[in-house]
């Protein structure tokens, strides 16, 4: 029941950040989100994202949906982004007027466009059945321009 439950919240998830992916990040009538990147900018193939200190990774949860990290209400981490090049160079690009943080759970973190993000026990869970179980799942999303996104998954636990 608990896994069911978990995979209808996550697939819940993961269609709200694509429709907010397409919208906050691809639409150009959009007035906040990250810049397209000028053309003389190089353009990366990928985006890695740690967590300072470093968060661990929730290994129930990672057996059926991939990466999640576990992190205690009250943490407060930085996120340290790295763009990789096609030539396998690497860049920090945690804070340039390229980068947008976004989460998809305003109420169970508290994100700072710096990429400091605190994750905090909102008042009430979006769905009673996952309030008893104790789960919220937060979802953040890092766009470096408009089209290079990275995302992680927190569970986050009292």
């Amino acid at each position: 029941m608990l896994r069911n439950s978990l995979v209808i919240l996550l697939a819940m998830v993961n269609v709200l950040v694509l429709m907010s992916s397409s919208s906050v990040f691809a639409d150009e009538k959009y007035s906040f989100g990250p810049p397209e990147l000028p053309a003389d900018v190089p353009k990366p193939i990928t985006l890695h994202v740690r967590t300072e200190p470093p968060l661990s990774v929730d290994e129930i949860l990672r057996r059926s949906h991939g990466k999640i990290f576990h992190a205690k209400v009250g943490t407060t981490v930085q996120l340290r982004v790295e763009a990789e090049y096609e030539d396998g160079s690497r860049r920090d690009v945690t804070q340039t007027l390229y980068t947008f943080y976004h989460s998809t759970d305003s109420g169970s973190t508290l994100l700072k466009q710096t990429g400091e993000v605190s994750f905090v026990r909102p008042e009430k869970l979006p769905f009673p059945s996952l309030k008893e179980k104790k789960l919220d799942i937060a979802l953040i999303t890092i766009a470096y321009g408009r089209n290079i996104i990275a995302e992680i998954g927190v569970n986050i636990v009292p």
